[in-house]
């Protein structure tokens, strides 16, 4: 181990040293080689050491590179600075470019849509011009021409229509005229319908204000009339022997029944037969009742009048419950003037016209005092000018005179429902075409 120089800054140094501690300067001992290849302890790398002289000269150009390398990144720096300007005033330029031209296309799209919009317009208002201008033609057509011809196919096709629906009708058992429908044929009343059941005649249930039972049907069934909203009356004939029950549920117009209380074959009225009737007022039933049923007249607020006959053995739980106006009339110590004593009604005693044991007879006094006087005159006692058969004639006809002297109690005129009563039950007695149209005309002029 020596001590040496530094070829650069002379300070001494020791021989073992690579690199001068002072002034970075290679340590070298042989002058005469201008490179020495030497190996690196730490990674094995193959470095150049330069000697004193050459390392200034290196050093210049090193300095001079950098500089040179520093200049030429400044530059690079300013360009890229440059074109980084350049290129965000192109992208202004774009953007404004590209909403510019999308104004344009909006513009552009606005102005299609409302010559689109013009165009339906004005197409929407040639067609209803046409169809208007249609419209006129055929107006002045049918003033002008075919008045008659069109008034003409209407009335056939409405006749041929009335002709078919009148034939259908009557196939299936009923007939409709004038707010009156009457059921001719019981097979379509033999089978029970239920609640709200569609009915032959469906189509004529809101326009029905008179029902009419026809002769020869015997039996009502089960809600066959409950839907009947409108009728008014109805006419039993007086075939019919039987009532469904709730047959004329909630009929709420219902204000009169008309039945031949004599003839009248009536047996038995089911459940809730005339329930909810709010309009009836008054009912007479026929000498072969026999059953009345539950709850039949219930909740019927304007009842006032029910007749009923001494057959009658039965009557159901609540049959009048509501009733609160209802008179039973009944013969004395009938079933129904029993039951209407336990539930409070009032009752109504039908007087019998046979005399009592404690009410003899009464004969005329003046006929047995014409007979006495007859018995006890003289035959042969008259006088010359015949004033005895004169007087004789005169005591006989005493008598006569008080009979001939009273005259018949006028009638009461007929009211509006009893006429109308008894045109229905005319009705169901008609037995030919015609009298059933004229019946009917004068129950139009009746409910006009």
């Amino acid at each position: 181990m020596a001590v040496i120089k530094c070829v650069n800054c002379e300070n001494e140094i020791l021989d073992t040293e690579i690199v001068c501690p002072y002034c970075d300067c290679p340590v070298s001992t042989d002058k005469s080689e201008s490179y020495k290849k030497d190996t690196s302890a730490l990674g094995g790398e193959t470095v150049k050491i330069a000697v004193a002289k050459d390392f200034i000269k290196e050093k210049e150009a090193i300095i001079a590179a950098s500089r040179a390398n520093e200049q030429a990144s400044d530059d690079k720096k300013e360009s890229a600075d440059d074109a980084a300007n350049a290129t965000m005033k192109i992208s202004k330029d774009d953007v404004r470019s590209d909403t510019l031209r999308r104004s344009l296309e909006e513009h552009k799209s606005k102005k299609s849509k409302g010559k689109n919009d013009h165009k339906l317009a004005i197409l929407a208002v040639t067609v209803v011009g046409i169809f208007v201008v249609i419209y006129l033609v055929i107006g002045v057509f049918r003033n002008i021409v075919g008045e008659g011809l069109f008034e003409e196919d209407k009335g056939n096709k409405k006749a041929k229509k009335e002709v078919t629906s009148s034939a259908e009708m009557k196939e299936l058992g009923f007939e409709f005229h004038s707010h009156t429908l009457t059921i001719l044929d019981e097979s379509i009343l033999m089978e029970d319908y239920e609640a709200n059941d569609e009915k032959p005649w469906r189509e004529y249930i809101k326009d029905t204000t008179n029902l009419t039972i026809g002769d020869g049907v015997e039996t009502i069934s089960a809600y066959a009339f409950d839907d009947m909203a409108s009728v008014r009356h109805v006419t039993l004939a007086s075939s019919v022997s039987s009532i469904g029950n709730s047959a004329f549920y909630g009929c709420t117009k219902l204000e009169k029944i008309a039945l031949d209380s004599e003839k009248s074959k009536l047996k038995s009225v089911g459940n809730y037969a005339f329930t909810d009737c709010s309009s009836l007022k008054s009912v007479t039933f026929g000498p072969e009742l026999k059953r009345i049923g539950e709850g039949t007249f219930k909740s019927c607020k304007s009842l006032e009048e029910v007749t009923i006959p001494d057959s009658v053995t039965e009557i159901g739980a609540d049959a009048f419950l509501g009733c609160h106006k209802l008179v039973i009339v009944c013969s004395e110590g009938s079933f129904a003037h029993e039951y209407a004593t336990e539930n409070g009604i009032s009752v109504e005693l039908i007087k019998s016209d046979e005399p009592t044991e404690d009410e003899p007879e009464t004969s005329a006094p003046s006929d047995e005092k014409g007979d006495e006087n007859q018995q006890t005159k003289p035959s042969g006692t008259t006088s010359e000018s015949g004033q005895g058969e004169t007087v004789g004639s005169a005591i006989g006809s005493e008598p006569s005179q008080p009979a001939s002297s009273q005259t018949p109690a006028p009638t009461p005129e007929k009211t509006k429902d009893e006429k109308l009563a008894e045109l229905m039950s005319q009705l169901a007695k008609a037995k030919t075409p015609e009298e059933s149209d004229r019946i009917l005309k004068e129950i139009d002029e009746l409910t006009k």
